[in-house]
């Protein structure tokens, strides 16, 4: 009887270390907010014209990488550039909700559009002489010139 309680335990105790391991590192790779492997960023899937003034709207859409977006408690704020950085679409309303890692609003226009993944935490001012810099509370920066569509992020 010994000798099958011995066999018992070489089989069960490596199964059981190994169920254990197997649960942590699942647990684990769900609550990471950040992927450690990539860089968190934004793209551009939709630039609206330029423009200017508060009288028109336009859709731009998006959609981010290298974070997972319910883990991270993390949105997008939208700048429009015309003679300073304007929050958009209202000072009222400076964030836009990321679904499925994608975001999308209307917005005034500019000669120039950024998107700011930002932690929940982040501030956004209504105007701005210059936007702030990849860090803290600030995951990426993406930024898009509607005549040509071209998006550049960091």
């Amino acid at each position: 009887m010994k000798l099958q309680r011995s066999n018992l335990s070489r089989v069960v105790g490596p199964l059981a270390a190994a169920f254990i391991a197997a649960i942590f590192v699942l647990s684990y790779r769900d609550v990471q907010a950040v992927d450690l492997t990539q860089t968190p960023s934004i793209k551009f899937t939709k630039v609206p014209p330029a423009g200017g003034g508060p009288e028109r709207l336009e859709t731009i859409a998006g959609e981010v990488s290298g974070v997972t977006v319910n883990e991270c408690d993390c949105r997008i704020v939208l700048y429009s550039l015309t003679d300073q950085y304007w929050v958009q679409p209202f000072s009222e309303r400076p964030y836009t909700e990321l679904r499925d890692n994608r975001f999308e609003a209307e917005i005034h226009l500019g000669r120039r559009y950024f998107a700011l993944l930002v932690k929940k935490s982040f501030r956004p001012a209504a105007r701005l002489s210059q936007l702030p810099e990849v860090g803290g509370e600030v995951l990426a920066i993406a930024s898009a010139t509607p005549e040509a569509a071209k998006e550049t992020g960091r």
